[in-house]
């Protein structure tokens, strides 16, 4: 098991990254772990995400209530990140951003066309109606019973979910679903029929596979360390 800080510090790149791909809506996107049982890190709420430092990710319970935070940093997105993390043990990250492209997709056909390879290693993408936009318990709940046993979560005029087992699994389903979202909606302004690729193809999720996982990681963490 991956000692505390060292997961508050991969935390924390991965909020670089989300603020890096323009993912983070200001302030208003929401990152969540597993620590352990019930308990959670997220991050606080009113710190710029490229900003936020180890010690200042807080430490809540699926309730909402604060176990550990520093000078009174409030959380952010509890409710949401609690009811998936309850539900679904066989999570341990959740990511809510306000995408862009998934919004567009929400809006437009409901659902992501595999066409192309990225669109299958995520795994499943559902779709959830517009509801609640400040996503209330009830809505948390209604959300969570949408994405069922989904690794993703388009919402309808809202943006995306993603999960993983962890904060490098989540993060690259979270740079694929993007790619494959752009893609997607690059061809439907194109004329002429579009070709999706079969849900028995070949490729099927790999984000659950440390072989995998571990290189592409490696290799975002160089590429944005190249930037700085």
């Amino acid at each position: 098991m991956q000692h505390e800080q060292d997961l508050r510090e991969e935390f924390c790149f991965v909020l670089k990254m989300i603020a890096y791909w323009k993912l983070d809506d200001l302030i208003f996107s929401h990152v969540g772990l597993r620590l352990e049982n019930d308990v959670m890190l997220v991050n606080p709420l009113n710190r710029l995400f490229a900003s936020v430092q180890p010690d200042e990710l807080v430490k809540v319970n699926s309730q909402g209530e604060v176990l550990e935070s520093k000078a009174g940093l409030k959380p952010t997105g509890v409710k949401l990140i609690g009811s998936i993390l309850s539900a679904r043990l066989d999570i341990g990250c959740v990511i809510h951003t306000h995408s862009k492209n998934a919004i567009t997709i929400g809006a437009k056909s409901n659902r992501l066309m595999t066409l192309c390879q990225q669109a299958l290693i995520i795994g499943p993408t559902n779709f959830h109606p517009y509801g609640d936009p400040a996503i209330g318990p009830t809505e948390a709940q209604k959300v969570t019973n949408s994405l069922g046993r989904a690794n993703n979560l388009i919402l309808e005029h809202h943006g995306l979910i993603t999960t993983g087992k962890s904060l490098k699994d989540t993060l690259l389903r979270l740079y694929f679903f993007e790619y494959a979202a752009d893609l997607q909606i690059r061809t439907l302004s194109t004329e002429g029929p579009t070709k999706e690729l079969s849900q028995d193809s070949a490729f099927t999720p790999v984000l659950d596979t440390p072989a995998y996982i571990d290189p592409a990681w490696d290799a975002l963490k160089s590429r944005f360390d190249s930037l700085l």
